[in-house]
C-alpha cells in the first residue's frame, strides 16, 4: 500500500508590479542631405579585398581534393564542374596538379 503524497505547496498570487511608461522616442525630421547620393563615384574593389561572388567554379587544389571529390558521395555531384575548371588541358589537369598543398588533416588519414 502506498502511502499518501504530501500536498503540494502553491503559488501565492504577487502583488502587481507596475513599471513606468517609456519615453516615446525622438525624432527628428530628414534634412536634404539625408537623401542627397555622395559625390564619389563607384569604383572596381582595391586589390586585396574580396572580389563579387560570381558563382563560378574554381578548380581543384591539389590531387588529394580531386580524389575526396571523387569518392565522397556528397561532393560528388560538385566534382565534374571543379575538374573543368581546373588548369590544364582535357588529358592534363590532374597530372599537373601538386600531390598535396598541406599537411594531412585527421579526416584524411587513413
Amino acid at each position: 500500500m502506498k502511502a499518501p503524497e504530501p500536498p503540494r505547496p502553491r503559488p501565492r498570487p504577487s502583488a502587481a508590479v507596475e513599471s513606468p511608461a517609456p519615453e516615446p522616442p525622438t525624432v527628428t525630421p530628414w534634412t536634404e542631405a539625408d537623401i542627397t547620393p555622395d559625390e564619389t563615384p563607384a569604383t572596381a574593389p582595391e586589390k586585396g579585398q574580396p572580389a563579387k561572388l560570381t558563382g563560378k567554379a574554381k578548380g581543384f587544389k591539389s590531387r588529394a581534393q580531386w580524389r575526396k571529390f571523387f569518392a565522397d558521395p556528397l561532393l560528388r555531384r560538385f566534382a565534374h564542374r571543379k575538374a573543368h575548371a581546373s588548369k590544364g588541358g582535357p588529358k592534363v589537369r590532374y597530372r599537373v596538379l601538386p600531390e598535396r598543398k598541406g599537411p594531412p588533416t585527421p579526416g584524411s588519414l587513413r
